[in-house]
């Protein structure tokens, strides 16, 4: 998300580097996460509470933390219990070690 630019102090010979953040990076994360919150919220009432965890699946997948904000965030606003919330998190991360094992293993 952060893009590292190279300044130099024009008074003396000394630079530094800075990082600074690129907005059309954080614009696409609160995209993906706005995303798992409004399709695990669509599922839940569509499929029922099957339709979270398999959000939490393909999500973790690919992106842990934007699972576990969304569920976070479905708890806050009563869609999801806590303890649903803990077993969706839980199949993310479980998601996620599959996926990085697999990278790893082919």
């Amino acid at each position: 998300i952060y893009h590292r630019y190279h300044l130099k102090d024009f008074k003396s010979s000394d630079s530094e580097d800075v990082l600074f953040p690129r907005p059309l990076d954080a614009i696409k994360l609160a995209f993906l996460l706005a995303g798992f919150i409004f399709v695990t919220s669509i599922l839940k009432e569509q499929i029922g509470p099957n339709g979270p965890l398999l959000v939490s699946f393909v999500g973790g997948l690919f992106e842990t933390h934007g699972v576990a904000l969304a569920q976070v965030s479905l708890v806050e606003q009563g869609v999801l219990t806590m303890n649903e919330a803990y077993h969706h998190i839980m199949v993310s991360v479980v998601a996620g070690f599959i996926s990085k094992m697999s990278i790893t293993l082919f």
